[in-house]
């Protein structure tokens, strides 16, 4: 979680991957190129016609192979055992918003379609729900968690190597790219997850507050039984592991929190 430095954060980003033209020094290029944003809007448009995270999962992410597969070849297996959680998370969330307002969370909804309903052509028209919002970005936000960001790829030396290819030493442009790199990464604060149980809010009731400890519980311990089995085979730990310790404790590697500024 970003706090109160989420505009900060996201102005740094912006930075890194579309005011530099191109990463890298122009060597690498990752901006907003027509195809690129032609191939977004596709995909945010089909995304805003999912109606579950197991729509998300299984006819977006994996929508060429089917779940048995999947399951053989042990695929995003700890990414699906913490999707599993969202469905349950959803609903029990909706029924305590309805529990404590039923007539304001009713109003909350019909805002919310009206606005999903005019982002137009390419917009998320198919959401028209909170709770169905909150099984697509959550499965989302997770989704983002598991993956290796592009900030922590960049600081890899492969990846740094790319930097200046011809010259040894790192230019002062190289430099100020690194510092503000590591500034994207900078501001996190333990806690904050999809399935987060501490908010900086204090009128947050109680009833909403349960749901989100047990689904905070759960979702920690999943992270747990992951964290052992990454680290019980130090040879696997040294392939994989580096991409799986977004499901080990927090702070563990010193992930990016990234996830959180979505949800």
């Amino acid at each position: 979680m970003y706090n109160i430095n989420e505009g900060l954060k996201y102005a740094e980003v912006e930075s890194v991957l579309y005011n530099q033209g191109g990463l890298f020094n122009g060597t690498f290029r990752a901006g907003p190129h027509k195809d690129v944003v032609e191939k977004a809007a596709a995909l945010n448009k089909e995304w805003g016609q999912l109606k579950s995270a197991d729509d998300y999962v299984y006819k977006f992410l994996f929508k060429n192979i089917p779940k048995n597969v999947l399951d053989q070849a042990g695929i995003c297996v700890e990414y699906r055992n913490q999707a599993k959680l969202i469905s349950g998370f959803a609903k029990d969330l909706d029924s305590a918003f309805n529990y404590v307002s039923g007539a304001n969370y009713a109003k909350a909804n019909r805002v919310f379609q009206e606005l999903t309903s005019e982002t137009g052509e390419n917009g998320v028209t198919g959401v028209t729900s909170l709770r169905q919002f909150i099984e697509l970005m959550s499965a989302s936000g997770l989704l983002h968690g598991s993956t290796l960001s592009m900030t922590r790829l960049s600081l890899t030396s492969p990846m740094v190597a790319l930097l200046s290819p011809e010259n040894p030493k790192f230019s002062s442009a190289d430099k100020k790219y690194i510092r503000l790199l590591a500034l994207t990464i900078v501001g996190a604060l333990d806690g904050y997850s999809v399935f987060t149980s501490t908010v900086p809010y204090k009128k947050v009731p109680p009833e909403v507050l349960q749901v989100l400890k047990i689904y905070d519980d759960r979702s920690t311990a999943l992270k747990g039984e992951a964290f052992e089995k990454i680290v019980k085979d130090k040879e696997y730990f040294k392939k994989f592991g580096f991409i799986q310790t977004d499901h080990g404790p927090e702070g563990i590697d010193g992930k990016q929190y990234t996830i959180a500024t979505y949800i």
